[in-house]
């Protein structure tokens, strides 16, 4: 009696599982009805920098949104011109993507805030935007050819700290503008800062001293910049090595002092050791 009472009890045991199990497989979790997977995928759009001085023909903009429900930032890597992922990517979150709205996650430093924005999708094309702005990206994949290669590398010692320009970004992060016959601009971007060194005699290769304050130096933070200048033009020198237009590249070296403009300590910070091989735009 007690073998038919005990295989009884595993009866209903596995009575109970059984259903359980198929009370389970009836409410599977499927795709998140409040997210449409249309998005899932790498877009972009490309437009001018408008800038007021010679500049790259491109400015790349970017994202991949997954299906965890976040978008990440991409870039142009420079030296072969494909679409990847960012060195220093943003992750934003999607906290819903349905019935034409999309509402972002934006996290700072110090911060985050939620955007409601309409979207479309007709093939190939996204439309995103508000009442009072959209922009149109295509779809793509990763590691697809947009533009042609380009040499642009800086590496300097700031602090006796070797920095490097950012090998992926949004165009070609270092590279010289021609403004006029005698002016150019060395642009620099560094990850979370830039340089701009400008010189105003310029008669082809040779050595030039920075005129006073025409090397700056700016360290952007989440909520404001830091903005440091030159002082000297005794200590500040720019050496150009090779200029080719022909060819399109500019060579050569910089060293600098830069002081903390809008801070009463007068903070310095040492650029040394800094050489580049840079495209020209004119």
């Amino acid at each position: 009696m007690k073998n038919v009472n005990r295989s009884l009890i595993v009866v209903i045991i596995l009575s109970c599982f059984i259903l359980f199990s198929c009370s389970n497989d009836n409410n599977l979790v499927g795709p998140n009805v409040n997210f449409d997977q249309n998005l899932i995928g790498e877009w972009f759009l490309i437009d001018s920098l408008n800038f007021d001085y010679p500049s790259p023909e491109y400015n790349f903009n970017g994202f991949q949104i997954n299906k965890n429900q976040s978008r990440i930032t991409l870039g142009i890597e420079t030296i072969t011109g494909k679409i990847v992922v960012n060195q220093y990517p943003r992750i934003d979150s999607i906290i819903s993507a349905n019935n034409g709205k999309i509402i972002i996650k934006y996290s700072y430093e110090f911060y985050a805030f939620n955007d409601t924005l309409d979207y479309s999708i007709n093939n190939n094309k996204l439309v995103i935007g508000d009442q009072y702005y959209s922009q149109t990206y295509t779809k793509t994949n990763l590691n697809t050819s947009l533009f042609n290669p380009i040499n642009s590398d800086v590496s300097v010692k700031i602090d006796s700290i070797i920095k490097n320009n950012m090998k992926i970004f949004s165009f070609p992060s270092a590279f010289l503008s021609k403004k006029s016959a005698s002016n150019i601009l060395l642009i620099v971007n560094l990850h979370s800062a830039s340089i701009a060194i400008e010189i105003d005699s310029f008669n082809g290769v040779g050595v030039y001293n920075i005129p006073y304050q025409k090397a700056a130096y700016y360290v952007f933070y989440s909520d404001f910049i830091s903005r440091y200048l030159s002082d000297s033009t005794f200590s500040a020198k720019l050496t150009i090595e090779q200029y080719d237009e022909t060819n399109n590249v500019c060579n050569g070296k910089f060293s600098f002092d830069a002081y903390e403009v809008y801070s009463q300590l007068n903070q310095k910070i040492e650029f040394r050791e800094g050489s580049f091989s840079v495209p020209i735009y004119k």
